[in-house]
């Protein structure tokens, strides 16, 4: 583990880096506590589970519930750790769910939900009020996590690395690009105080997270207008040298549609 960022108070980002080879990308797992109570989102790879999950049973706090914003390998191979505990998905997680469990990652055991989120359901829990959004682009099963109107969990609509440099979007096998951009602007539609990012720091100013959202956005729009004419570089705003994982453009031209 690398480190445990308190977000607010009851809210905290288990942070580990998802390879000794990929150092850059960090991954968060996010703890929602009520009293003796949490809720996970997301779960990573077992090993980074594993030990949120220590980690809590050590302070007597037990995992009720654990929803994936989308379910990818890094996002979802833990949750075969929490085998008796509520796993909750987007009602498009099946297709990933097998893709996971047979062709990217059949290494790790993967777990069906035992509930599906609807779009625009509301969850209470402890103080917190959840909503969730239906977020497609990076993934088809992308959901926006709406917290007590005032946070937004974006899963990985927005990424950016270990030295906080912003990552280009990445479109995955079931992605999108316009709905990527549609996506993003439900997020800026939100008008909250911080978003939560899967991978990365926390955004908690609104000029930043409008920034942040606009140039994603002008790169997504870019490679829409031309046609995946455009190169890297001329999509970027401010350049490549702020950006990193640009090596991802290429294999986002192969899902231009």
């Amino acid at each position: 583990m690398k480190e445990i960022r308190e977000i607010e108070a009851n809210i905290l980002q288990y942070v580990f880096v998802e390879s000794e080879e990929d150092p850059d990308m960090e991954v968060n797992l996010t703890v929602l506590l009520s009293a003796d109570k949490a809720i996970l989102i997301d779960t990573g790879f077992p090993l980074h589970a594993r030990q949120v999950k220590n980690d809590l049973l050590k302070k007597n706090i037990e995992v009720e519930k654990v929803i994936l914003t989308h379910y990818h390998p890094d996002h979802a191979a833990g949750a075969c750790e929490f085998e008796n505990v509520e796993l909750a998905c987007s009602s498009h997680y099946k297709e990933n769910y097998k893709k996971c469990d047979e062709v990217w990652d059949p290494e790790n055991r993967y777990k069906e939900a035992d509930f599906v989120i609807q779009n625009h359901t509301d969850w209470h829990f402890g103080e917190f009020k959840l909503t969730f959004i239906e977020a497609p682009g990076h993934s088809k099963c992308s959901l926006i996590i709406l917290i007590n109107d005032t946070i937004a969990h974006v899963g990985d609509l927005l990424m950016s690395n270990a030295e906080n440099k912003s990552i280009i979007p990445y479109i995955s096998e079931d992605g999108n690009f316009k709905e990527h951009v549609n996506s993003l602007e439900k997020v800026r539609a939100l008008n909250v105080d911080r978003l939560l990012l899967s991978h990365g720091k926390s955004i908690s100013d609104r000029i930043e997270i409008e920034r942040e959202i606009d140039k994603r956005a002008h790169y997504l729009q870019s490679v829409i207008d031309s046609d995946g004419k455009i190169d890297v570089k001329s999509a970027l705003t401010g350049g490549a040298s702020i950006w990193s994982y640009i090596e991802w453009h290429d294999k986002n031209l192969e899902r231009l549609n």
